[in-house]
């Protein structure tokens, strides 16, 4: 059990320093997230962003309406092709509007 536990601590710092290395080499957004971060208006507390996976089996008012909130509680930036550091990218660069947000 402890063997795993450690395993999985460093697997979580390996790949987070692996983000931290590559959100310096790569800080794209694509075109379509890019124009999907206007929802951010709506102030929502959950975001789901990923590729197009997430953009077409996502149903952000659907999440929001089964958790009992507002539209516009739950957005999707998936975008075709994204990648995680195009989402931290994002967030880097929007940071004042994902400051909110409690889930990504």
């Amino acid at each position: 059990m402890a063997i795993r536990a450690l395993t999985a601590a460093i697997s979580s710092i390996a790949f987070a320093c692996l983000l931290l290395a590559a959100v310096r080499i790569h800080d794209d957004i694509g075109q379509q997230m890019g124009s999907k971060l206007q929802l951010l208006e709506y102030n929502p507390q959950l975001v789901f962003a990923g590729d197009s996976r997430t953009q077409e089996q996502i149903d952000p008012v659907l999440a929001a309406k089964l958790l009992g909130q507002r539209c516009g509680y739950a957005i999707d930036i998936g975008a075709p092709g994204e990648d995680p550091i195009a989402v931290l990218a994002a967030v880097s660069r929007y940071l004042e509007q994902f400051r909110n947000i409690d889930s990504i």
